[in-house]
């Protein structure tokens, strides 16, 4: 079993399980708005989220490098279906592209607004 810490402490037994069960349920809250991103241009792959869905319209973050060189992109989301992607924007310097696809009901990741 590998050893889990904070910081420079190993954790208990009950803290390991415990921090795998938040890891758990953190991975199956935001399952639903992983995609994976195909580059028809060169092929290349990668993953992305799915950030907002808004007019029929889903918007999905993913590496600039993925999609290098293209204009569209497929996208495929939590339950296997295939859509076509435009890419809106890319910023090589940051290393984030942003595509937009035709999903209404697309899982968004959820977010927390923080104050």
């Amino acid at each position: 079993m590998r050893a889990l810490y904070q910081g420079n402490r190993l954790l208990t037994a009950v803290e390991r399980t415990t921090h795998r069960s938040n890891l758990a349920a953190v991975i199956e809250r935001v399952r639903p708005s992983v995609v994976k991103v195909i580059n028809p241009v060169d092929g290349s792959q990668g993953t992305g989220v799915t950030v907002k869905v808004e007019s029929g319209k889903g918007y999905v973050f993913t590496n600039e490098h993925v999609v290098e060189n293209a204009v569209q992109a497929n996208v495929r989301v939590y339950d296997d279906i295939d859509y076509e992607g435009t890419v809106i924007g890319a910023h090589s310097a940051s290393g984030l592209a942003v595509l937009e696809i035709p999903c209404p009901g697309c899982m968004t990741l959820p977010f927390r607004q923080i104050r």
